[in-house]
């Protein structure tokens, strides 16, 4: 997952990925969903310059894949042209001189979140069947074609969509478009596929079962949205996984596959007006749907999908005696991917950044808070590590902090709790140098353009855009916002995200015992 996703936002927290034909069926964890600014070492005569960093639109942007001399934008990586079919169809393309592949697919505005209690996984259900034939083709020709072409075919769900897409040679574009259309419109959905599929989703599940940072995300998630359906695990329930049946799947696809919840990009050896007509034969004929972006649905009929996203307080001890580490994740509400907020938190979490003591950073770290965490306790630290958070969606964003402890250690999760408090409270106390705020403006900037380095990343950013936003951001828009925000804009917006009135959740696995509750949280960091 690129940065610039990890600056911008993300769908989720996590993607779960299915790789088909020639790539092995497997999970794609995408947990650290957003930017994780690393605090680097510093040497024993690093001296911290007096004055801020020079101005960023100074700063020569250029993709490190695009070779042409020609002068026009090329350091817009972002930029790309729009069209619209008749039936609500999204044409983007992005085209990057010099290239003979491209990366091509639909983004279906349709994830866990525009499920229901009853269906909860059905999505990523679907998704898993995608490359098991259509009426067209069977699952043998379909693996011809891309194994005797180099193809790949990829899918994945998130919380907010649903994408298939494939790197192709520019030859194969029109093909992979149809093959894609295919899979999206004629799919057979048989039932030895969906109970062959039931299976592997099953032990995906137990797979994730067995990851501490999906485990607390997930419950964080139902906490915080207990009341909308962005709530909702990916996977959905076990008790959902054995009874999805092919009925309820093709329901979904009924529903929600239509052509104005469709997003078609391409990304590379792609000529607009040629792919635009590339898409209308293939995707052309789909229906509408009504009411079909969530995002913008104020009175939906279902009480789930009613936006903006209510926040809730509160607190879960999911204690297991045979887990002998301590997996804790604080949050309060966050700005959502179009608020005038989502740079200043973007930046307050690239303050707080991230520690590992397995990273060897020590103690002349230059962040207060990392500085803390490794030289108490002697040598053991205050905890394994940390992850300063911020996951964004249509309509709301959480930010916090990710913790891991070991108890064989002797690290007390009041004390990192106390300190991470601690840090919070000099964000929005305004105690931020000039420079730490400018430096963490450049890792930014410099973190977003190392990012884009092939065809697909940049279609994935591209996509998730336009599926929310309807336009991309380019390089030089978030030069220009991010030169625009001064180091007050941060300060009050901590200030005003971390007041008494503002919601706070917990969630801890694991060793839980010494967890401090919610309460106790909410006094220290509201005391004097």
């Amino acid at each position: 997952m690129s940065l610039v996703s990890k600056i911008l936002g993300t769908n989720s927290n996590k993607v779960f990925r299915a790789q088909a034909v020639l790539l092995p069926q497997q999970k794609r964890l995408f947990l650290n969903d957003l930017f994780q600014n690393k605090n680097n070492n510093s040497t024993a005569d690093f001296k911290l310059p007096t004055t801020p960093l020079k101005d960023l639109s100074n700063i020569k942007i250029e993709s490190p894949i695009t070779t042409s001399n020609d002068t026009a934008d090329v350091d817009d990586i972002l930029s790309c042209k729009i069209s619209h079919l008749e039936n609500g169809v999204t044409v983007v393309s992005k085209k990057i001189p010099d290239l003979r592949t491209a990366t091509a697919g639909v983004f279906i505005k349709t994830g866990s979140r525009a499920e229901v209690h009853n269906n909860n996984g059905v999505a990523h259900f679907l998704e898993h069947l995608a490359f098991k034939g259509t009426r067209k083709r069977t699952k043998y020709e379909m693996e011809s074609f891309f194994e005797n072409n180099g193809c790949h075919l990829n899918a994945y769900t998130s919380r907010e969509n649903t994408v298939y897409f494939s790197h192709t040679l520019k030859e194969h574009l029109e093909n992979v478009i149809d093959v894609i259309s295919d899979i999206v419109t004629n799919s057979k959905f048989e039932k030895k596929d969906i109970e062959n599929e039931r299976d592997v989703i099953i032990r995906e599940s137990e797979f994730v079962d067995s990851q501490y940072d999906e485990v607390v995300f997930d419950h964080l998630h139902s906490i915080i949205f207990k009341e909308s359906s962005l709530g909702f695990p990916i996977l959905g329930p076990i008790k959902n996984i054995k009874k999805i049946d092919r009925q309820d799947i093709k329901s979904f696809t009924n529903k929600h596959y239509k052509g104005n919840r469709m997003v078609i990009v391409g990304v590379g050896a792609v000529e607009h007006e040629s792919f635009v007509s590339i898409v209308d034969k293939y995707f052309g004929k789909l229906p509408k749907a009504e009411d079909y972006n969530i995002q913008e649905t104020i009175n939906a009929t279902e009480p789930l999908h009613i936006v903006p996203t209510q926040f809730f307080s509160g607190e879960k001890k999911l204690q297991d005696n045979n887990v002998t580490t301590t997996n804790i994740a604080m949050a309060i509400q966050s700005a959502s991917w179009s608020s005038t907020d989502y740079f200043k938190s973007i930046l307050a979490q690239s303050i707080v950044g991230n520690w590992s003591k397995q990273e060897g950073q020590g103690t002349n770290n230059s962040s207060p808070l990392a500085s803390a965490a490794a030289k108490a306790n002697g040598t053991k630290g205050l905890a394994e590590s940390y992850m300063s958070f911020s996951t964004t969606y249509g309509d709301v964003g959480i930010w916090g902090m990710y913790l891991v402890l070991d108890s064989n250690q002797q690290q007390d999760p009041k004390i990192i709790i106390s300190e991470v408090i601690k840090e919070w409270k000099r964000l929005a106390s305004g105690d931020i140098s000039d420079f730490e705020f400018e430096r963490c403006k450049s890792l930014l900037v410099s973190s977003l353009v190392l990012s884009l380095d092939a065809t697909t990343p940049i279609f994935e950013e591209i996509g998730r855009q336009v599926c929310t936003m309807g336009k991309t951001y380019s390089i030089k828009d978030i030069i220009k916002t991010l030169e625009s925000i001064q180091k007050d804009d941060v300060i009050d917006w901590c200030r005003k995200s971390l007041n008494k009135d503002s919601p706070l959740a917990i969630v801890s696995f694991g060793e839980t015992t010494q967890v401090p509750s919610l309460s106790e949280i909410k006094q220290l960091l509201h005391s004097n």
